[in-house]
């Protein structure tokens, strides 16, 4: 144990030994309103992840552990980071759950941590820049089991973030756009924009990329996750926005997007008697039951859109969004 760290030898130095050990304060910048956690004791009394049964559901069936909302820009910090080191022929030297450092400032309105990795840099080789994205994926494994403490509840780890660790765990660096921009990581009230953006472009698109990326959509007939109709059906009010409204939806994959398309634009309907069950429902519990019973919606439909070359339609309308 280091000298600073040394035990208190008298009364007078107790408060002084005390405050060195207080992780929240080891760090701190007198000239900066945020403070610096460490990991472990962050994420115990700040989860970044959370169990969620969804409003009104009859069952278990779509229980799901999902990120907070304030995780979901965080870690896309530390995806960002290691992209704009790439662009820079820079790589991130060796780092791990250690070398992350949690900044938050209380006296905000909004709880926005950020995180920052503190680690050195060298010329970028190609196994360096895949090892970076690694050990993100590492680190934010950590992250969930460090807010967890049980680790059955990774079973019901929502799909999506699934499918981004399944990612960094095997990153293809061409694809480093996918991986930093994943809807995993996008901010639940804006679902329906991400899906309006990719809808319009869809419908600029030529007929033979359309079809292509029907095709490739999640939950689909031979789906092994259930067909998009009977998951929703699992729940009344996805049942009622998809069988007691002005039209009717067949079973195809298009029309999957145009029910998803007229969900989005149609969140807050004048109820009637038989559905005032549903009154008090927010556009937030709405975004959620859709995110919860079809995870894979978004993201199937960016990675189609990626492989048919059309996601360079909208970059820059994409970026915005996960800025916002």
């Amino acid at each position: 144990m280091s000298d600073c760290f040394s035990p208190p030898t008298s009364p007078q130095d107790t408060a002084a030994y005390l405050h060195a050990l207080d992780p929240t304060v080891q760090y701190r910048d007198k000239h900066s309103l945020e403070t610096c956690y460490e990991p472990l004791f962050f994420f115990r009394k700040h989860p970044a992840v959370e169990f969620h049964h969804p409003i009104d559901a009859p069952d278990s069936m779509f229980d799901r552990v999902i990120l907070t909302e304030w995780a979901k820009p965080a870690m896309r910090g530390v995806l960002e980071t290691i992209s704009s080191h790439h662009s820079a022929n820079l790589e991130l030297t060796e780092f791990s759950l250690k070398d992350l450092k949690i900044f938050c400032n209380y006296q905000t309105p909004e709880f926005k941590p950020r995180f920052k990795l503190v680690c050195g840099t060298r010329n970028a080789t190609c196994e360096g820049m895949r090892m970076n994205y690694i050990q993100a994926g590492q680190i934010f494994k950590e992250i969930v089991n460090a807010s967890l403490g049980t680790p059955s509840s990774w079973d019901i780890l929502i799909e999506d973030f699934q499918d981004l660790l399944q990612m960094l765990e095997n990153p293809i660096l061409e694809e480093a756009y996918l991986m930093r921009n994943h809807p995993a990581l996008l901010a639940l009230k804006l679902h329906s924009q991400f899906f309006m953006a990719c809808y319009e472009t869809l419908m600029r698109a030529s007929l033979q990329s359309v079809f292509e990326v029907f095709k490739m959509l999640p939950y689909g007939m031979n789906d092994s996750s259930g067909h998009w109709k009977v998951r929703l059906e699992q729940h009344p009010y996805l049942w009622w926005m998809l069988h007691s409204q002005f039209t009717s939806y067949g079973d195809r994959n298009s029309e999957q997007c145009r029910y998803r398309r007229n969900y989005s634009c149609h969140k807050i309907h004048h109820l009637t008697k038989r559905t005032e069950r549903f009154k008090w429902y927010s556009a937030n519990d709405v975004d959620m039951l859709l995110y919860q019973y079809l995870p894979m919606s978004l993201p199937g439909l960016m990675r189609a859109m990626w492989d048919e070359g059309l996601l360079a339609l909208f970059c820059l309308r994409l970026d915005e969004l996960f800025t916002k």
